[in-house]
C-alpha cells in the first residue's frame, strides 16, 4: 500500500446454519485497499488449485493443510473446514474453507513482495474465519505462511 496517514479497516461476518461469509478490508487514506472474502465449500486440494491456475501461473506454499497460493495480483487460502452441525462426510470432496484476497488501487509493493503480502493477508483471513465459525477440524495455526517462492 502507498505510504498513507491513517488506515481503516472493516470486516463482517455472516453466518447460518453450515454457511458462512466473512468479509474484511483495509483502506489507506491514500485510497489504496486490500480486502478479501472468507466462505465456505467443498472441493479437493487438487481441484482447488486447478481452477486458480486456469488463471495464470502461481506460486504455492502450504503450513499443514492450509494451502495457499498467490497470482500477480491476487491470492487464495484453503483449509479444510467442517461447519458445526455438519457432518464431514456429507461434503463431496472435502468441506473448506477458502479466502480469497486482492488489492485495489495504487500499490507500494509490486512482483513477490506483494504476492506475499496478499498471502499472508489472507492467511491471517483464514485464521480469523476459522476461529469464528468453529470449524470442526482441531488446527494449530502456525503465526504466518512460510515464504512464497520467488516468480
Amino acid at each position: 500500500m502507498p505510504s498513507a496517514r491513517s488506515a481503516e479497516e472493516r470486516g463482517k461476518l455472516r453466518r447460518g446454519r453450515g454457511n458462512y461469509f466473512f468479509a474484511c478490508y483495509v483502506r489507506t487514506s491514500g485510497g489504496s485497499i486490500i480486502s478479501g472474502e472468507a466462505q465456505p465449500g467443498d472441493a479437493s486440494p487438487s481441484s482447488w488449485r486447478a481452477w486458480y491456475a486456469s488463471d495464470g501461473k502461481v506460486s504455492e506454499v502450504s503450513a499443514g493443510d492450509v494451502k495457499a497460493l498467490t497470482l500477480e495480483d491476487s491470492s487464495a487460502v484453503y483449509a479444510p473446514c467442517t461447519p458445526p452441525g455438519m457432518k464431514p462426510g456429507e461434503a463431496q470432496q472435502t468441506y473448506v474453507l477458502t479466502v480469497d484476497a486482492r488489492t485495489i488501487g495504487e500499490t507500494r509493493a509490486h512482483g513477490d513482495e506483494l504476492r506475499q503480502v496478499l498471502a499472508g493477508f489472507a492467511y491471517q483471513l483464514d485464521r480469523h474465519t476459522s476461529r469464528a465459525v468453529d470449524c470442526q477440524e482441531s488446527r494449530t495455526f502456525p503465526k504466518e505462511l512460510p515464504r512464497l517462492p520467488a516468480a
